[in-house]
């Protein structure tokens, strides 16, 4: 028989005849339009993609799956299912009685155009993608629960009716559904054993998931296994996934950056919308998918409600068929919402990657001289994307949320009528509200991250140069000025956070008040107008549509200020993106430019790995270094490798520094570029480099590719001195070789326990300023580069060493650059370089070339050469005439004699005292650091107590009072639907009354707590943790720094930081909330049935496995997450130090592979947190969806006995239950991962080595004048650390006010020794006394404060000129400047500030060369008060020679009575006659070699080391 119902749409079919044959069905019509040709159309579009991308980018999708006997398979099960869905289909064009709809066979037609369809796509699946067809899988899945209702009408047709072909169609269709179920296993089976392997070619688990896999994340087990039994480091993590390589993404993000209009104001917003598309479009289907689900809640509880009102009437099956509905409908939302969130956490994985890539990218084209460039950008990198991510996920709903608000409110007006425009006047009236706020989020928000980049960028300074703070006893004075700038910052969060209460309060105005408003309003009007007043039927449908109203009411709410966060973030990017590139203001030759043979030519020789190559073929026992002549082809070029015509250069817009400069620098040649401190050396040689503006004229370079820069400040990496060394040319070991010998390095390697695999620290800490020196000239001889650009590179040498380098590479003609026909420019302040020179400029103080020419002219018509002369003959005057003729007679012939015999009692010496500090940090520092994490437990506890446990006490008690609230209202909503039906006419005005004061506490409540929470908890926490970081960091000793990467160290204040102000408050607050809010939603629904109750132990149980096993995994994934940024930072702070570096070597495309690398690294743990936090929500949905079957079944099986009005309650509270409890586990465990920053910082904070502290005694009996004589005694010191004795046996003594030189080879154990008296690190035995005190009984902060130390590295605070001269503030009383301008004018610096404003002017290093920062340095010293100690490192390395005499006679004259030690390599300006040095120390081998008087020491002749060093200076 035939349903009336089954030719029209329906749905559900009727039978007037009441024999029961189409109860509780679907009409025919309604099947064939909704589950069969509705997924048929929907699936054509995607159809059409997929083949088409398969098509357009057949090169790309190259075969990757070799299975033939599931080819074959799937062909004839496809084949089958056709032939099947073709009988189907002649039946229905044949007999149109059997298709029981006019809608069949058409629906039929559209079925075998799908089949047809996926046959193909999946063929061409099959072999060209690694995992298995998720389109197929998808449509298969939905088609088969949808053929099952199909086939359930069918043969219930069939069997009330007569018709035998009937019979025929079901068997037909049931045959069909057999075979889709055999298509859809085998489409299922994984290819992961099939896959052919490809060189550099590896798939994640998730690339080869399925649609099963991925609905359901499987692809996660083997991870969840690992991460249970075992910790995991990131190499065991999964590979990146092929979408989210970062190169990909940054060329995408660039690509549509540079199709967005410049001048847009929202340029980088819209690059990035045009960039992932296709990612936004596809989210929103699932999303939408959702929307569906979450409208179809309030009919199932109506029809719930309506059913154990009217069960008696209904059959049992339509009670079956709603616990079924339930689980279709929950099941959906936790199926749709996992694909939306996965979806969009990918996507924001995908912004994060591109984004950080193109920051990297833009930073290597600024000037270097951006100093704000690194800490802006690492800001940008952290906490920018962080809100970034933060926000864009809500912003993303906006679309789908809008939709659900507008069906939600059209299905609420059937209800309730005009009423149910309430929710839409309180969200408008919020909107506005939260709009008129989102006017001031912005600058607020940019003024806190502007605060947080500059905290970070004078942190990450201060580490960098965390050994001349200690040295110059600044410490507290830096931790300080940081701790105060990390509270201004508080006090900008606060006034954003001000804000942002005032948001949160808004946005959750209309979840707490919409209801009370709405049943308020109904309620009155049903009052007023003589209406029914609402039953329990209705109301909880209403309470229910009103609950899927409020959360996308409450997003489109905030959607004003989720908009102004991100965008305020993405301009700040922005922002720096559009900085002005550095312009390379080099151009080539004319006859580059008309020769393309020439060119072609040349930029062969641009090919480093050329070179490699051409070395690696011609490799024999006699290879030399000068094969690269013939390789790169300049034997016999005549062209000049750089030409400046005319120039003028500027660092600013009109303000020259160089002008007029004319200059060739031919293959082979020395040049040589002397004139004082400041007159534009440095900036000469980078001009050369394309680094300056050019005012006017050119700089022609004939191959810039083919440069090596050295610069005065070496770049080190923290990577083996090998790895430095090679930097990113091939390895060669023959010319390796040859490199190390020429730099006079394999002494050093032999002092070092690791040899030449030593790491070199951040900076090259644990490396001698000369081994520094050596290296970076290393690195220029071993890249092959024709053009040796070198900024006063032997200044840090001894003379012996400085020497042999010189002659080795620079020598004629055995010099390693002569051989190979290389061009050395080379700036110097020392004159004994200058015979050697093949042509000399010299640069005068108004920038311009006051002379040029070789040594022997210069010497006769040159001023300034002349002053050289003079000053080297007067420093010649030690030695008799005979003498010095002897020593020019010899110098070729026993020079290397000279030499092989200082480097043999050196050869075994001590190494650095930062090598030594390197070693012991990895005894001391990375051994307790790497201690095992406290449990979350007692993190929490460590963050409970930053925050106070009194205020945590008062917190506490606002969220249960708020719970209270808010759980009371559906239960007063029962009794007041229960009080209607027993008295209409009762007291309306006391329910509405009650109703609203319920809700209007909640919202003053919320208030109160997160008021309280944001603005007196969270910045107390933030100022105490940010406390105990700086302490424990600049508490620790030397070693420490040395072992811990810079990079790492940063990252504790800027990743770790961030999680605690940011993710972690809002996880508090939320986690909190959503407790107490659970424990009262659980109550709630166990209202309805006592048997219901009996669960909550099991679930209890399954849950807390559920989290066991998230939290082990998830845990260990946060970490590895803050872990794997701090590479990625280091990488980026030591690239922006050695960016002229890089770009004079041409190597940028090498750096910007390698942030690739370690940006993919960072994005592993980042995207896999995200995919764990997905799962932990699906399995969480899927509980809830178990709840709601299990109540729903309850009903049915209690429908004579359960209350309609509580039934009613607890279905609402489990379609909130499901949020919330997905929230409070989601949002417990972020703060259980958040709080591993906690853990990271409390493990850091407790395990971080400290120095060593005053021994007992001494310390109080030291009078704070100490010391105030200036007397040394150095009694049997020795230091070492294993076998390595790094000083032994030092016995000296100094009497007050003696200057002392301290001498030896690099390496020889100088500034070990001068370590050992700062407290930088700890001797093995003996004392150091000074006045009577042994130092080591002191604090090292005492010791420091007893001593005025002057490092060799300048050190500049943050902070005006009078800050960084005076930072003790002791000259800061009435008359203090008069001493500051004259320690300036003492200097020669007085006119450069007041040209630059004066002594309150904000310094900038960028204002002085690399001489006038030792003399500003020079000039802080002589400000120091309380000490009668003076100590200087090689201070006066980088000045030329009349100003290091200029630095001698100021010691003499302001430090007269002090005691001076100074480390120097220069020892002829020791031994003249008016340096005033009374003692000279020479080390060797960490031992005392020599002392005495240098007249004593000159008077030992060729026997003494002291007078071998002078003679080789000579």
């Amino acid at each position: 028989m035939r349903c009336t119902a089954d030719n029209e749409l329906g749905p559900i079919a009727s039978d007037p005849d009441g024999n029961g044959g189409c109860v509780f069905d679907f009409t025919v019509t309604f099947e064939s339009v909704a589950f069969a040709i509705t997924p048929g159309i929907l699936l054509l579009p995607f159809l059409i993609a997929h083949v088409w991308n398969f098509f357009s980018a057949d090169k790309k999708r190259k075969v990757v799956v070799n299975w033939f006997p599931a080819l074959v398979a799937k062909s004839v099960l496809y084949a089958s299912l056709a032939a099947l869905q073709l009988t189907e289909l002649s039946s229905y064009a044949s007999n149109h009685a059997v298709a029981q709809s006019s809608i069949a066979l058409p629906a039929s037609a559209v079925i075998f155009i799908s089949i047809v369809g996926l046959a193909g796509l999946s063929h061409l699946e099959h072999s060209r993608s690694p995992r298995p067809a998720p389109l197929v899988q998808s449509y298969l899945s939905l088609t088969l629960l949808l053929d099952a209702a199909r086939l359930r009408t069918r043969w219930r047709l069939t069997r009330a009716s007569q018709i035998e072909d009937l019979t025929i169609i079901a068997v037909v269709q049931s045959a069909s559904f057999a075979v889709k179920c055999c298509v859809l296993i085998v489409e299922s089976l994984p290819k992961e054993a099939h896959l052919i392997p490809f060189d550099g070619v590896t798939y994640s688990p998730e690339e080869k998931a399925g649609f099963f896999s991925r609905s359901l994340l499987l692809w996660l087990n083997g991870l969840f296994v690992k991460g249970y039994r075992s910790k995991f480091t990131v190499d065991d993590l999964y590979p990146i996934d092929g979408g989210l390589r970062s190169e990909e993404l940054t060329e995408k993000i660039e690509a549509a950056w540079l199709r967005t209009k410049s001048r847009r104001r929202r340029r980088l917003a819209l690059a990035l919308a045009k960039a992932f598309w296709w990612q936004l479009v596809v989210i929103q289907l699932p999303r939408l998918a959702l929307v569906g689900f979450a409208i179809a809640q309030p009919f199932l509880i109506k029809a719930a409600l309506g059913y154990v009102a009217n069960h008696a009437i209904l059959p049992a099956e339509f009670g079956y068929g709603l616990i079924g509905a339930f689980g279709l409908v929950y099941i959906g939302i936790a199926i749709s919402t996992l694909w939306h969130q996965q979806m969009t956490f990918r996507l924001l994985t995908m912004v994060r990657g591109s984004l950080i890539g193109m920051i990297f990218n833009h930073r290597l084209k600024l000037p270097a001289s951006d100093s704000g460039g690194s800490a802006s950008a690492v800001s940008l990198m952290s906490t920018d994307m962080e809100r970034i991510q933060q926000t864009l996920q809500w912003i993303l709903n906006i679309g789908p949320a809008a939709i659900q608000v507008g069906l939600g409110l059209w299905i609420l007006s059937i209800y309730i009528g005009a009423v149910s425009v309430a929710p839409i006047i309180v969200a408008i009236v919020c909107g506005l509200v939260v709009a008129r706020v989102g006017k001031n989020i912005p600058p607020r928000q940019r003024r806190w991250m502007q605060a947080i980049e500059k905290r970070v960028g004078v942190t990450t300074d201060a580490i960098g140069y965390i050994k001349g703070i200690k040295m110059s006893n600044l410490t507290e004075r830096v931790s300080n000025q940081i701790q105060g700038f990390r509270e201004s910052e508080m006090e900008d969060q606060k006034a954003f956070r001000r804000l942002q209460i005032t948001n949160i309060t808004i946005a959750q105005t209309p979840m707490e008040l919409t209801p009370a408003v709405t049943f308020a309003a109904f309620a009155i009007s049903q009052k007023l107008g003589g209406g029914d007043q609402f039953h329990a039927e209705t109301a909880f449908t209403s309470l229910a549509l009103l609950s899927i109203l409020i959360i996308p009411i409450a997003e489109l709410v905030t959607a004003t200020t989720n908009f102004a966060s991100a965008l305020s973030c993405l301009d700040r990017i922005q922002e720096y993106l559009q900085k002005e590139p550095q312009q390379n203001s080099r151009s080539l030759p004319p006859a580059r430019l008309t020769n393309p043979t020439n060119e072609i030519r040349a930029e062969s020789l641009m090919d480093d790995q050329a070179i490699s190559t051409a070395l690696e073929l011609h490799t024999t026992s006699s290879l030399s270094l000068h094969s690269l002549q013939d390789i790169s082809g300049t034997t016999g070029n005549r062209t000049p490798l750089a030409r400046i015509i005319d120039g003028t250069f500027s660092w600013e817009a009109d303000k020259p520094i160089l002008r007029g400069i004319n200059l060739n620098v031919m293959p082979s040649k020395l040049i040589m570029i002397i004139g004082p401190v400041g007159v534009g050396k440095s900036t000469l040689l980078q001009s050369l480099l394309g680094e300056t503006q050019v005012v006017s004229g050119t700089v022609e370079c004939s191959s810039p590719k083919k440069i090596a820069y050295c610069d005065q400040e070496p770049w080190i990496l923290n990577l083996s001195i090998k790895e430095n060394i090679i930097g990113v040319s091939e390895y060669n070991e023959e010319r390796y070789r040859h490199v190390v010998e020429a730099c006079q390095l394999r002494p050093d390697f032999g002092q070092l326990s690791d040899g030449d695999e030593t790491l070199t620290g951040s900076k090259g800490l644990s490396l001698s300023g000369g081994q520094r020196q050596r290296i970076s000239l290393a690195r220029a001889a071993y890249s092959g580069k024709q053009l040796i650009i070198m900024d006063d590179t032997l200044s840090g040498l001894d003379a012996n060493t400085s020497v042999e380098c010189f002659k080795a590479l620079l020598g004629t003609p055995s010099g390693l650059f002569r051989q190979d026909g290389r061009a050395v420019v080379f700036a110097t302040h020392n004159a004994q370089w200058l015979p050697y020179a093949d042509e000399i400029i010299v640069l005068g103080s108004e920038g311009r070339i006051t002379a040029r020419g070789d040594y022997t002219n210069l010497v006769v018509s040159c001023e300034y050469v002349q002053k050289l002369h003079m000053i080297a003959a007067s420093r010649e005057s030690p030695f008799d005439n005979s003498t010095s003729k002897e020593c020019n007679r010899r110098e070729n012939d026993d020079m290397a004699p000279i030499s092989e015999n200082v480097d043999n009692q050196s050869q075994e010496s001590e190494a650095s005292d930062e090598v030594l500090a390197r070693v012991v940090s990895e005894d001391q520092g990375e051994e307790q650091i790497a201690k095992p994490k406290p449990r979350a437990g007692g993190n929490f506890w460590y963050y409970v107590s930053s925050m106070g446990s009194g205020s945590v006490w008062v917190f506490t008690a606002m969220v249960v009072l708020r719970a209270a609230c808010n759980t009371a209202q559906p239960v007063w909503l029962k009794f007041w639907v229960a009080e209607n039906q027993r008295n209409p006419e009762g007291q309306v005005w006391k329910w509405v009354g009650v109703y609203m004061l319920l809700g209007m506490s909640t919202v003053a409540m919320i208030v109160f707590w997160v008021g309280f929470l944001l603005l007196v908890i969270v910045p107390r926490s933030a100022k105490n943790m940010h406390r105990k970081l700086l302490d424990a960091t600049f508490g620790a000793p030397l070693s420490f720094f040395i072992a811990k990467d810079t990079g790492t160290i940063v990252n504790f204040f800027t990743g770790d930081l961030n999680l605690v102000d940011l993710a972690l408050p809002v996880s508090f607050i939320i986690t909190s909330e959503r407790l107490a809010s659970t424990v009262g939603e659980i109550i709630l629904t166990c209202i309805a049935s006592g048997y219901f109750a009996l669960t909550i132990p099991i679930l209890g149980c399954v849950l807390y496995v559920v989290q066991r096993v998230y939290l082990k995994t998830s845990r260990q994934l946060r970490t590895l997450d803050l872990e794997c940024k701090a590479p990625l930072f280091s990488h980026f702070i030591s690239t922006s130090a050695g960016l002229i570096t890089l770009r004079a070597f041409s190597w940028t495309a090498a750096a910007e592979k390698e942030n690739v690398r370690l940006l993919d690294i960072s994005q592993r743990p980042h995207y896999l947190l995200f995919c764990l936090q997905r799962w932990l929500t699906l399995v969480l949905d899927l509980t809830t969806a178990g709840m709601a079957v299990l109540l729903m079944g309850l009903a049915v099986w209690l429908r004579d006995t359960i209350d309609p009005g509580y039934l009613g309650v607890a279905l609402v509270s489990v379609m909130n239950f499901g949020q919330l409890f997905s929230n409070l586990i989601l949002y417990w465990t972020n703060l259980e991962t958040s709080l591993q920053a906690v853990g990271r910082i409390k493990n850091y904070v407790d395990n971080a080595p400290r120095e060593y502290t005053a021994h007992a005694g001494g310390e109080d009996e030291t009078p704070s004048s100490w010391p105030s004589r200036g007397s040394i005694i150095i009694s049997n010191v020795s230091a070492s650390y294993a076998d390595l004795k790094v000083l032994e046996g030092i016995n000296l003594s100094f009497e007050p006010g003696s200057k002392v030189a301290v001498c030896g080879r690099t390496g020889s154990g100088k500034s070990s020794l001068l370590a050992l008296m700062l407290r930088l690190y700890e001797p093995d035995n003996g004392s150091i006394l000074m006045d009577g005190v042994d130092i080591f009984s002191l604090a090292p902060s005492r010791v420091r404060t007893g001593i005025v130390a002057l490092p060799q590295d300048p050190l500049f605070l943050d902070g005006s000129v009078r800050e960084n001269l005076d930072p003790m503030k002791e000259h800061s009383a009435e008359g203090g400047d008069e001493a500051l301008w004259g320690v300036l004018e003492k200097t020669g610096l007085k006119g450069l500030v007041e040209e630059r404003g004066g002594l309150d002017t904000q310094l900038s290093v960028d204002w002085l060369s690399t001489g006038q920062k030792q003399l500003f340095c020079l000039a802080r010293v002589m400000l120091r008060r309380g000490s009668k100690v003076l100590v200087l490192d090689e201070a006066t390395s980088h000045l030329d020679q009349q100003t290091e005499r200029l630095v001698n006679q100021l010691i003499k004259t302001e430090f007269m009575d002090w005691t001076v030690l100074v480390v120097t390599h220069r020892v002829k300006m020791v031994v003249e006659k008016d340096s005033g040095f009374d003692q000279v120390v020479v080390l060797s081998h960490g031992k005392v070699v020599e002392t005495g008087s240098p007249r004593e020491l000159l008077n030992k002749g060729r026997d003494g080391l002291f007078y071998r060093m002078v003679e080789m200076q000579d």
